[in-house]
């Protein structure tokens, strides 16, 4: 979870990564694939509320893989991001729900992600890993 602080309301951005298992209906036949493989990242912008434990769904975005398409979870995430804060309306126009000045803020705690997290390291064997644990 990124937490997005504002003047007037706190945000949070939650993402997450799904593998979804399609079958392949040839009809009678049986060669070739049984399945493919749909890949999304799903980003959810709430807005965290008084009360413990509680908020509210601003607004959702879902980036789809093509089925040729490597899955990359930073591209995903990015992609998502944007679907969640830019949104058509019914004549097929971008709207955002969102001003100019939180749509910054927004890009600006998503970049900022790992600075003001913990930084874990694991060692295995002779080569050092460093990861990012949100908080």
């Amino acid at each position: 979870m990124i937490k997005v602080t504002l003047p007037d309301r706190t945000l949070a951005l939650i993402f997450t990564h799904q593998r979804k298992i399609i079958p392949i209906v040839k009809g009678f036949r049986m060669d070739g694939p049984t399945h493919f493989f749909e890949k999304l990242t799903k980003c959810e912008v709430l807005q965290l509320l008084e009360k413990p434990n509680t908020s509210l769904i601003l607004a959702t975005g879902i980036a789809k893989c093509d089925k040729r398409d490597n899955f990359c979870k930073d591209t995903g995430r990015k992609l998502a991001l944007t679907h969640a804060l830019w949104q058509q309306n019914g004549a097929g126009k971008r709207v955002s729900q969102f001003s100019k000045f939180e749509r910054e803020a927004i890009w600006e705690a998503y970049h900022d992600r790992g600075i003001g997290g913990l930084i874990v390291e694991l060692r295995f064997d002779s080569h050092t890993k460093t990861e990012e644990l949100q908080g």
